[in-house]
């Protein structure tokens, strides 16, 4: 590596001091997997119980499967041909 890429990296200090603006941020742990996409708080008020873990992970495996069904329909039926049979010539 060239002397001069090195002589010009800021010295560490002023690198640390640049870093301190990232370090004001609050850490909480979730309870369940997906309990951040299924618990609001209301109003003020104490927050709702998340929902059950096994419901949470229905819903999103659902959600996964719906969303993965209909993209394969769409670029399967609707997009690819208009695609693809002009390169092969169809």
């Amino acid at each position: 590596m060239p002397d001069s890429f090195i002589e010009g990296l800021p010295p560490a200090a002023e690198g640390l001091a640049e870093g301190e603006k990232f370090s004001d941020f609050k850490l909480h742990t979730i309870d369940n997997s997906f309990g951040s996409w299924f618990a609001f708080e209301g109003n003020g008020k104490e927050a709702a119980p998340p929902p059950s873990e096994t419901r949470t992970s229905l819903a999103v495996w659902i959600g996964l499967l719906v969303g993965n069904l209909l993209s394969r329909f769409i670029m399967s039926f609707l997009t690819m041909p208009y695609y693809v049979n002009p390169l092969l010539g169809r």
